[in-house]
């Protein structure tokens, strides 16, 4: 810990000079990025830090190949992952494998009240786009690598350092899909992402789809034409009432209609409309479609939107005619770490040890810790440098103290690892 109170200037340094970096998700909208500028720069560091370095880009097929639905039509040409790989001591005591994932890429910059690149640091805080989600998290891997390769606490084990991309914007986690399926795998996973204030050992599954109507269209002079922006909200009442059903059944599952487009033109009668949403599910539901369909994501929910729109479909006779089609453009399952498990019960010792107020909990979002669980088998606990409220804002930000802090933990938990 003395170590790493020593390193406040590297990891100022390192987060800023990330943050500078323009890596914003491809298909952010807006202003967008690469994701291989950042990991030259981290790819460089961990290069000083003895990590045999290695860039790659997921396949095109990358879902395909790991059995997931996950969005059509993604490119990762030029967009590169990059993995660090060190061993330590001299082979006699092989200890443990602890791989580090943390995600390079971040959401859009539109209305954004900071310089989205100008890394400004004020007050101990660095702002711009990515220093809370998830740039801070990175620096505070790295600082917790430098201060154990540099004191030489490690004499056994093998650190594997993922920085990967697609874990924002419906990415669908493609960048740690394809470290999975490269064979990146240890015996425990802590992931560099989320907030300071919580280790997360659950996260929601998540579903997204989109509802298109059709209507009848045709000029505004002729009446008695059928409006798909009409047929839409009736689907959208009926999509309102699942919500309220399912957001009283878990306190953390959440129901979004985030888009809702039709028309073409104030005289033009909509010929179509289309809706977009994002639905989450809990362990359990998996748990429960596993059981009844062989299948662990969000067949049940899935399931439950297609029962609702033939539900309104059978209530007007144009719908009846002219059933909406629902397309599921994503599905990505939920994770559950034991908390009796090593990597919880490390992480939560270390929390002790830095005086950090982290308990294990639920993380409502879903992040990439899901498929080094489930595709990658291992026991996977989160800590981020972020707080509450910080990632994705108009002025997102991080404090270079909680970057330490979260080093610490990091670092702490690793070495207790390694003799698990």
């Amino acid at each position: 810990m003395e170590a790493i109170d020593g390193l406040g200037k590297y990891a100022e340094d390192l987060c800023r000079a990330l943050v500078r970096t323009n890596t914003v998700n491809r298909y952010a909208g807006g202003v967008t990025g690469n994701e291989t500028d950042g990991q030259k720069i981290f790819g460089r560091e961990l290069d000083r830090l003895g990590f045999d370095t290695r860039f790659f880009e997921p396949p095109p097929d990358v879902y395909a190949k790991a059995g997931v639905l996950g969005p059509g039509n993604r490119s990762f040409a030029g967009r590169n992952n990059l993995v660090g790989v060190r061993s330590f001591g001299n082979g006699a005591a092989k200890g443990k494998t602890v791989v580090w994932n943390g995600h390079m890429d971040t959401v859009g910059i539109q209305g954004m009240t900071v310089d989205p690149f100008g890394a400004e640091c004020r007050g101990g805080r660095i702002y711009g786009r990515g220093a809370s989600d998830n740039k801070g998290g990175l620096a505070g891997g790295a600082v917790a690598a430098k201060a154990l390769v540099d004191g030489g606490f490690l004499d056994r084990g093998k650190i594997i350092f993922e920085s990967v991309i697609e874990e924002e914007c419906s990415g669908s986690g493609a960048g740690t899909i394809a470290c999975c399926l490269e064979g990146y795998k240890g015996d425990y996973a802590i992931v560099l992402d989320g907030g300071i204030d919580k280790i997360s050992v659950e996260c929601m599954g998540v579903v997204t789809g989109y509802v298109t109507v059709a209507g009848e269209g045709g000029h505004a002079a002729y009446r008695g034409r059928v409006s798909a922006l009409d047929m839409a909200v009736l689907v959208k009442e009926r999509l309102d009432v699942l919500k309220k059903e399912r957001l009283a059944g878990h306190e953390l599952t959440s129901f979004c209609i985030g888009e809702f487009a039709a028309g073409e033109a104030p005289w033009m009668v909509p010929r179509s409309a289309r809706i977009g949403f994002n639905m989450s599910y809990p362990v359990e539901e998996a748990l429960r479609g596993e059981a009844e369909h062989g299948l662990f994501n969000g067949i049940i929910c899935r399931r439950a939107v297609e029962r609702a729109l033939r539900e309104c479909s059978e209530k007007h006779p144009w719908l009846r005619r002219h059933p909406p089609a629902v397309e599921w453009m994503k599905d990505l399952p939920p994770y559950r770490t034991d908390r009796a498990s090593p990597v919880v019960a490390a992480m939560e010792r270390a929390c002790r040890l830095v005086k950090l107020d982290a308990a294990a909990g639920i993380e409502s979002g879903w992040g990439d810790a899901s498929w080094l669980t489930r595709l990658g088998g291992m026991q996977t606990a989160a800590i981020g440098a972020g707080e509450p409220g910080s990632a994705h804002s108009a002025d997102e930000s991080v404090s270079v103290g909680n970057i330490l802090a979260q080093a610490k933990v990091v670092a702490l938990a690793t070495m207790a690892l390694m003799e698990a």
